[in-house]
């Protein structure tokens, strides 16, 4: 048994594998898997026993933010087992031994979406982001004169976009941090995609229909406004679709806040439709605590003195590091081994799915510490991690899943 990267012959049995798990069809899967403008045959991840695929995975590279920090982390898509061989700890296996592929590429960070949280929970992933999707009846909202400004978006609109989606999102932990081949991507494979422009683009919105329990349901992808103005023609555009029973909304609640949809209700109590649903979201593992700290420095800065981390991991293959040693002067950062965890008197221990949760920021280590999550070594140690490690609302945007 071994788990490695998919040969270039064996790529169509690890789609098979994928479609039977999640019930796809191969011929439209198979033009989607190939033409991926991001494909590494390194990232296809199988386990293979007696010349078969038993199981597969895909690593997706996601350069994202968190808070100051440009991070790079591997998502984790398609994990999947042959349906004769599931529950026998195969998944688990490849999930495992790719966190050491993922180390030794130099991430500190992995993200999923689980089909089950506490079957990732039991291999050190935690929940570290809460999503927030409001229901709303289009009938609500006015019809407002700034929607004469919102047309289809043009492929030559997306310079102009980007500068949008950048001073909207940049620096809001888990956006993507778009280059113009994401943006190529996007525009070739989001359908219903508007912008707002007037003298200059100050916003833009993609969406797609669906049909749920025989409603119509319009489902906003992303909004993103740099204007009022804006908020209000996109969202009186959206009222004016013809033939949908709902509008749906997934996102932060900054961004549901900023979108204007919670600001308009029926004036039955009982209305069933306009609500918000506060919904789990994505799951994130330290694979190398080294890296980790290392990728997230640009959230330090200012720091001084000296501070050990201790990971408590019992699921982390051997020979990745559990500790590291953060040290600063004001104007210099540097991340190293800790090479013995009793040599620095300041330092703070937890278990790995807390230290995930405070790198994307999901709690702070205030919270941490006062729901008895972390232990410190000293008060010292105490008020040298609280500033690091601040509360952040982390979203992955919808277009950007893995």
């Amino acid at each position: 048994m071994e788990t490695r990267a998919a040969h270039s012959d064996e790529l169509d049995y690890m789609l098979a594998l994928m479609c039977e798990a999640f019930s796809l069809p191969f011929p439209a899967a198979r033009e989607l898997f190939y033409k991926d403008p991001y494909f590494d045959i390194e990232r296809k991840r199988v386990l293979v026993d007696g010349g078969e695929i038993i199981s597969c995975l895909t690593v997706v590279h996601a350069p994202i933010w968190i808070g100051n920090a440009a991070t790079p982390i591997a998502g984790i898509a398609g994990v999947a087992t042959k349906e004769t061989e599931r529950r026998k700890g195969y998944a688990e296996k490849l999930l495992l031994d790719t966190i050491r592929f993922l180390s030794e590429k130099g991430y500190g960070l992995t993200a999923l979406f689980p089909f089950s949280y506490p079957y990732y929970r039991r291999f050190g992933w935690e929940r570290s982001s809460t999503h927030y999707r409001v229901h709303q009846v289009p009938s609500v909202i006015p019809s407002y004169s700034e929607s004469r400004y919102v047309r289809r978006m043009n492929h030559s609109d997306l310079i102009d976009v980007h500068q949008v989606y950048k001073s909207v999102f940049e620096h809001k932990s888990g956006s993507w941090i778009r280059d113009m081949r994401r943006w190529e991507y996007l525009f070739e494979h989001i359908k219903n995609k508007v912008i707002y422009k007037r003298n200059r683009t100050e916003g833009y919105l993609f969406f797609e229909p669906r049909e749920e329990n025989g409603r119509r349901i319009l489902r906003l992808m992303e909004f993103a406004a740099i204007s009022d103005e804006a908020v209000r023609g996109m969202i009186s555009s959206l009222a004016e679709e013809q033939g949908y029973d709902e509008i749906q909304y997934l996102s932060s609640f900054e961004m549901i806040r900023k979108s204007g949809l919670i600001s308009f209700g029926t004036e039955n109590p009982t209305d069933s439709v306009s609500h918000v649903d506060i919904l789990p979201g994505v799951m994130l593992r330290i694979v190398n605590i080294l890296n980790c700290l290392d990728l997230l420095k640009a959230n330090f800065q200012g720091f001084q003195g000296s501070l050990g981390f201790v990971m408590k991991d019992d699921r982390l293959p051997k020979g990745i590091p559990k500790s590291a040693l953060l040290e600063g002067d004001g104007t210099y950062l540097q991340v190293s081994p800790l090479v013995n965890n009793n040599d620095t008197l300041h330092k703070v221990t937890m278990d790995v799915r807390v230290m995930s949760q405070l790198a994307g920021g999901y709690i702070s280590f205030d919270d941490a510490l006062a729901a008895g999550k972390v232990r410190v070594s000293s008060e010292v140690a105490a008020t040298l991690a609280s500033p690091l490690f601040p509360k952040r609302e982390f979203l992955i945007p919808i277009p950007d899943y893995f």
